[in-house]
C-alpha cells in the first residue's frame, strides 16, 4: 500500500472524496457551515489496515470543515463507532441529521449516560459569558 500523502493525490480518492463532498450538499456535517472560504476535508471514521482511502463506505466518511477537522479526537471516533455497533440499524448520517426517532435518541442519551437538557447546555454554552 502506498503512502497516505500519495493517495490523497490518487485519482480514485479525489473521485471518491468529491462524491462525498457533492452527497453532503458540500457542508460541514458536524457543525453545518457551508462557508467557501473554509477547505472541506473528507473524514474517516475510522481506518482499516492495508484499505486505500476510496475503499470505505460512504457511513465511514464524513464531509467537515477544516475547524472541525482538527478537533475530532479520536475519542470522538470511538464513541461514534460503539454507538453504530451498539444500534445497527441507524445510519450514520440519521445520526447525525437528528432524524433518527426521539425513542433512539433518548436511548442512546441513557446509554451514554447523558443527563436530560445536556445538549441545551452545551450548545449554550459561553453565551453567558
Amino acid at each position: 500500500m502506498s503512502n497516505y500523502s500519495s493517495q490523497l493525490r490518487d485519482r480514485r480518492w479525489q473521485k471518491r472524496r468529491l462524491e462525498i463532498l457533492q452527497r453532503d450538499d458540500f457542508t460541514c456535517r458536524m457543525c453545518g457551515s457551508e462557508d467557501n472560504s473554509e477547505q472541506l476535508h473528507v473524514h474517516h471514521i475510522f481506518y482499516a489496515k492495508d484499505t486505500p482511502i476510496w475503499d470505505y463506505p460512504d457511513e465511514a466518511l464524513l464531509s467537515v470543515c477544516s475547524t472541525c477537522h482538527a478537533d475530532i479526537p479520536d475519542a470522538v471516533n470511538d464513541l461514534l463507532l460503539s454507538v453504530f455497533h451498539r444500534f445497527p440499524d441507524i445510519s450514520f448520517f440519521d445520526f447525525l441529521s437528528a432524524s433518527v426517532h426521539d425513542r433512539t435518541l433518548t436511548q442512546l442519551a441513557a446509554w451514554l449516560n447523558i443527563p436530560p437538557g445536556a445538549e441545551d447546555a452545551w450548545r449554550n454554552k459561553g453565551e453567558d459569558q
